[in-house]
Formats: structure tokens, C-alpha cells, sequence
């Protein structure tokens, strides 16, 4: 039994492991802060503006973000939509110019064959 004793009284004796009431009598001790909760707000809170409205709160925080995700997209939709419009149109063109030139060759030959006869 003697040798522990001295083990348990060197222990004791640092600092480290003095139990906490024991800083308390110091004078630089000061109790710590409580963290404020982040869950559910019901009412007004200590005058800072902030209601318990969730749906408030939500967009108040997110709801430039979500604008700009919503106008971003919006206009995206909007430029693919004018691309392929004018690409229709390109094609439509080409079609119709193509249908030109097949029916002018086929007025060439028809009024060739008919001065020739």
C-alpha cells in the first residue's frame, strides 16, 4: 500500500488534473458563455428583429439565392428555346431555297423542250 500513495499524491498535486471547482476560487475564472440554440424560434427573441416565422426566415436567408437560380434558369430556357428557333429557321430556308431551285431547273427544262418542239 505505501507505494501507491505517493503516486496518488503526486497526481493530486498537478494541475491539470485539480478538479474544476478548484479554479473557481481564482480570480481569473469566468463562467462560460451559454451557446445560443439554432433549433425552433417561437415569438420575438431578445428585440433583434427576427420573428419565429420559419417561412420568413427561410426566404429572408435563401430567397436572393433562390431568385437567382430561378432567373438563371429562366433565361437559359429562354436562349435554348431562341437557338432552336433559329436553327428551325435555317433549315426551313434551306428547304424552300432547295424546293426553289429544283422547280426553276424544272421551268428551264420544260420551257426548253417547249421551244425546241
Amino acid at each position: 500500500m505505501t507505494p501507491i500513495r505517493p503516486a496518488v499524491r503526486l497526481i493530486a498535486s498537478r494541475p491539470s488534473l485539480r478538479p474544476r471547482s478548484f479554479y473557481r476560487w481564482k480570480g481569473s475564472y469566468q463562467p462560460p458563455t451559454p451557446i445560443p440554440q439554432q433549433g425552433i424560434k417561437s415569438g420575438n427573441t431578445a428585440g433583434n428583429g427576427e420573428g419565429g416565422n420559419l417561412h420568413r426566415n427561410f426566404y429572408k436567408t435563401f430567397g436572393r439565392p433562390l431568385m437567382k437560380v430561378v432567373a438563371l434558369a429562366f433565361l437559359t430556357s429562354q436562349t435554348v428555346w431562341l437557338g432552336w428557333l433559329w436553327l428551325e429557321g435555317m433549315e426551313t430556308r434551306r428547304e424552300k431555297t432547295g424546293e426553289i431551285e429544283t422547280l426553276q431547273e424544272k421551268l428551264k427544262e420544260l420551257t426548253e423542250k417547249k421551244t425546241e418542239s
